[in-house]
């Protein structure tokens, strides 16, 4: 099984534009590889409505979702697991603030 893991927020698998009463977020993201596992960072400097869990994205794309327990070490982490044609990711997602805390 493939993992995958998101901090901080998820990356949305579709682009998606601001609407026009609302100004971008400043954003930056970063994916990196770790052998078989992916990870994705999501800096957000400003508040956004775009933020959302990443499970809603999976769901949008046509992927199953089912949840699994939440995983806690210095962070708390929320995770589930996707599938879709065969293929099968577990992903984790946090968010952190600017004192670290999730």
């Amino acid at each position: 099984m493939r993992a995958l893991v998101i901090v901080c927020a998820a990356v949305a698998l579709l682009p998606f534009w601001p609407r026009a009463e609302e100004a971008p977020a400043v954003e930056r993201v970063d994916h990196y590889r770790d052998g078989p596992h992916e990870y994705t960072v999501r800096t957000i400097t400003e508040a956004s409505r775009r933020v959302h869990p990443a499970e809603e994205c999976y769901r949008a794309t046509g992927w199953s979702v089912r949840a699994l327990p939440m995983r806690i070490d210095a962070y708390r982490w929320g995770c589930f697991e996707a599938t879709r044609r065969g293929e099968r990711v577990q992903v984790c997602e946090t968010f952190v603030d600017h004192a670290g805390r999730s």
